[in-house]
This record gives C-alpha cells, sequence and structure tokens, in this order.
C-alpha cells in the first residue's frame, strides 16, 4: 500500500508540473528585407496570467525603431514600453510592460496565442543572409516577471524560448532564404502594386543566390 501511495504521488506531482509548466517564447527565426518592417511575436499561454514585463535584446546594426503593441491574449490590458538608449543611439532593448487597466484584476485570454508583439524596422543597408539573436527576458530582480490576478509572481513556472531575426536578399519576396521562381511569380502577380522596376532590378542581381 505504502507503494502505492509514493506511486501515486510522483505521478500527482509530475501532472502537476506540466500543468503549471508553460512557455514564453519568441519564433526559432524571423527573416526580414533591408528597409522593411518585421514582426517579431512573443507568444506563449494565457491561463493565470494578469501582468508581465519583459525585456527583448536585438542587435541595433541590423534592427531599429521597435513598435511594442498588445497580441490577442491581452487585449484590453494596458501597456507601457521603452527602447532603451545611450547619447541618443538604441543600444539594443526595448522593454514592455502589460497590467490589468482596472481593479478587480483580470487575466489574460486562455489558451495558446500573441501576448505582445514588436515591430521593427531592418536596416537598409543590412547584409543579406547577416544574423542576431533574439533575447527574451522575463526574469529582470527588479521586476515582477510574471504575476497571477493576486499580485504573486509565476515568474519561475515559464521557460523562455530565444529566437534569431535573419536578414534577406532585396527580391527574396516569400522570405525564404532563396531568390528563385516563387519570387519572380510574386512580383509577376504583384506588379505595379507593391512591387515595380526597381524590384525586377533586385531580382535579377539576386537570381539563385541563396541564404545557407
Amino acid at each position: 500500500m505504502k507503494r502505492k501511495c509514493v506511486v501515486l504521488g510522483i505521478l500527482i506531482g509530475l501532472m502537476a508540473a506540466s500543468v503549471f509548466a508553460a512557455d514564453i517564447s519568441l519564433p526559432a527565426i524571423v527573416v526580414g528585407l533591408p528597409g522593411k518592417t518585421v514582426e517579431v511575436p512573443i507568444s506563449g499561454t494565457g491561463d493565470n496570467i494578469a501582468g508581465i514585463n519583459f525585456t527583448v535584446t536585438y542587435s541595433p546594426d541590423l534592427l531599429s525603431d521597435p513598435v511594442v503593441s498588445l497580441g490577442a491574449l491581452a487585449e484590453g490590458f494596458t501597456l507601457e514600453s521603452n527602447t532603451i538608449k545611450s547619447g541618443g543611439a538604441e543600444t539594443g532593448e526595448v522593454r514592455g510592460v502589460i497590467y490589468p487597466p482596472s481593479v478587480p484584476v483580470g487575466t489574460f485570454k486562455s489558451g495558446e496565442g500573441v501576448i505582445a508583439k514588436v515591430v521593427f524596422t531592418v536596416k537598409a543597408d543590412a547584409a543579406a543572409c547577416e544574423m542576431c539573436d533574439l533575447i527574451l527576458d522575463i526574469t529582470q530582480p527588479e521586476k515582477f516577471g510574471v504575476s497571477n490576478a493576486a499580485g504573486e509572481s509565476k515568474t519561475a513556472d515559464y521557460t523562455v524560448k530565444n529566437g534569431k531575426f535573419q536578414a534577406t536578399y532585396k527580391a527574396d519576396f516569400n522570405l525564404d532564404g532563396t531568390v528563385n521562381l516563387s519570387d519572380f511569380t510574386i512580383l509577376l502577380d504583384g506588379w505595379g502594386s507593391p512591387y515595380d522596376l526597381t524590384d525586377f532590378t533586385n531580382l535579377l542581381d539576386d537570381w539563385e543566390k541563396v541564404c545557407k
């Protein structure tokens, strides 16, 4: 009987871990065109989250002018964000905090989805295939991290997954790292809007180039 109780206790413990453990993540890789914008979602499970603060670290040599907005899971909440600068130049950190707009405190929508989005502008002179890390931090000691409706920090219940950004060729219209017939088809279908002669010239210059 004692052995059965021990086994049952282990199973209950594992079930509890599976219930409370969750990911908050960036995409494994985001591909963007020089001079264009690129969206980086912060995704996770909204269940029982009433507030979150986060920092996304990036390379200011490749990305700039981050704009943070709420994702669908945090709709109706309040968002504040700021881009960290030194001497007027971006340092490569953008910070955000999402918190309830009123009392009693509500929680994010349940289920998997997007908590927040960061839209960057890719530097116009970004070299094709150049990459940088995108690092997500929710554990700053001076902040509350992830909290529930009771104001308790639940940061330890979440695993963070980081990502990468890769610049691609100007004619890589489908953002797959290769300039080929697929991009030519997209160019033809969008000729006049949004594509024009400049895009066609880029296509000829980058034809069959591949980011490995």
